[in-house]
């Protein structure tokens, strides 16, 4: 049996999140107040779930309602704390990082729902979902 690392990634979640960060449940829904560290607390969750991803290649997104928010909201946060973590540089186009266990954490907007069909999704942050347009399909 091997001997799990541990490596320090420099997130200290807020009080509010510690019984988030605890859950065993599958789903979870947060509602908080604007600033309150939503994002940072949830991506830190998805980092967390992806590197200890035990399948081949686990994949892993994190999805706002635009993905100019994506980029400009959590691009920089993804970095920060998967640093320690990757295996490459991080994708910048892609908005991507690829972690050393194979895991990868993807940064997606939902004004573009054709770029997720297809590939599967092994954990899935959803923010400012309220202002995600539904998609009507035609009867």
């Amino acid at each position: 049996m091997s001997e799990r690392k541990i490596i320090q990634i420099g997130y200290r979640p807020r009080d509010p999140f510690r019984a988030f960060h605890k859950r065993k449940q599958r789903w979870s829904v947060l509602v908080c107040h604007r600033r309150a560290g939503k994002t940072v607390a949830t991506l830190n969750d998805l980092i967390r779930g992806a590197v200890n991803e035990r399948k081949h290649e686990g994949r892993y997104a994190f999805i706002f309602p635009q993905r100019n928010q994506a980029k400009d909201t959590a691009w920089r946060y993804l970095r920060r704390y998967a640093e320690p973590l990757l295996a490459k540089p991080p994708n910048e186009s892609e908005l991507r990082v690829d972690l050393i266990n194979g895991s990868m954490i993807r940064l997606y907007g939902a004004d573009n729902p054709d770029a997720l069909r297809g590939p599967y999704l092994d954990g899935v942050v959803l923010d400012e979902f309220a202002d995600m347009k539904p998609r009507r399909t035609r009867p």
